[in-house]
C-alpha cells in the first residue's frame, strides 16, 4: 500500500529524469573525449547512448508535464557541449572539419541571445528559424556519429568533412533566418 507521501516522493524522483538525462550528455562528453584510442568503436558506442538520452529527455518531460524553461536551457546546454568536446575531438584527430564545431558555437551563441532578449517566465519563441535549429542539432548528432565512424573505418575522412561542412551551413542558417524572418509569440 503506497501513501501519499511515497506517491509525492516517487514524483519527484521521476520528475527529475528528465533533467539527469540531459545532465548525462555533459558526462557522456567527457567519456567521449577520454575514450579515443580506446577501442575504434567505443566513441560512435557514446554518441549513440548520447543520442538515445536526447532523444527521449524531452519525450519524458513532456510526458510527466515537468517540461520546463529550465529543463530547455539545461538540455541545449548539455547538448551544445557533449557535441562541441565530440566534434572538437573530431576535428583535431581530421576526422571532421573544424568549421563544424566553430558553427555550432556561433548558432548556440545566437540562440542564447535570441532568449535572453525575452520576457523572463515566457516560453521560448517558436518559429521557422527555431525548427531549422532544431533540425540542425539533429542533425549535430549525426555528423559526429560520422565522424566517429573514421577511426573504425566505416567512413572516409572525405566524405565525413564534407557532411560537417553541409551541417555546419544548416547550423548557420537559423541564425541568418532569425535576422530576416519575423518571429511571433508561441500561442
Amino acid at each position: 500500500m503506497t501513501t501519499g507521501r511515497n506517491r509525492r516522493s516517487i514524483g519527484v524522483v521521476l520528475s527529475s529524469v528528465p533533467d539527469l538525462l540531459s545532465f548525462s550528455r555533459i558526462l557522456l562528453g567527457f567519456i567521449l573525449v577520454f575514450s579515443v584510442g580506446e577501442h575504434p568503436f567505443a566513441p560512435m558506442l557514446i554518441v549513440m547512448v548520447a543520442m538515445a538520452t536526447d532523444f527521449v529527455d524531452g519525450k519524458i518531460a513532456r510526458a510527466l508535464g515537468v517540461a520546463s524553461r529550465r529543463g530547455l536551457y539545461l538540455d541545449v546546454a548539455s547538448d551544445g557541449f557533449f557535441l562541441l568536446a565530440g566534434l572538437g575531438m573530431a576535428s583535431w584527430h581530421g576526422w571532421t572539419s573544424p568549421l563544424l564545431p566553430i558553427a555550432i558555437s556561433i548558432a548556440l551563441m545566437d540562440l542564447m541571445l535570441q532568449w535572453r532578449r525575452q520576457q523572463p517566465g515566457k516560453a521560448p519563441v517558436r518559429g521557422f528559424a527555431d525548427r531549422a535549429g532544431h533540425l540542425a542539432g539533429t542533425l549535430n548528432f549525426f555528423a559526429l556519429l560520422f565522424a566517429t565512424a573514421v577511426p573504425a573505418g566505416w567512413l572516409s575522412p572525405t566524405w565525413s568533412q564534407g557532411i560537417a561542412v553541409s551541417v555546419a551551413l544548416l547550423n548557420l542558417s537559423p541564425v541568418l533566418l532569425r535576422r530576416l524572418l519575423p518571429v511571433s509569440p508561441q500561442p
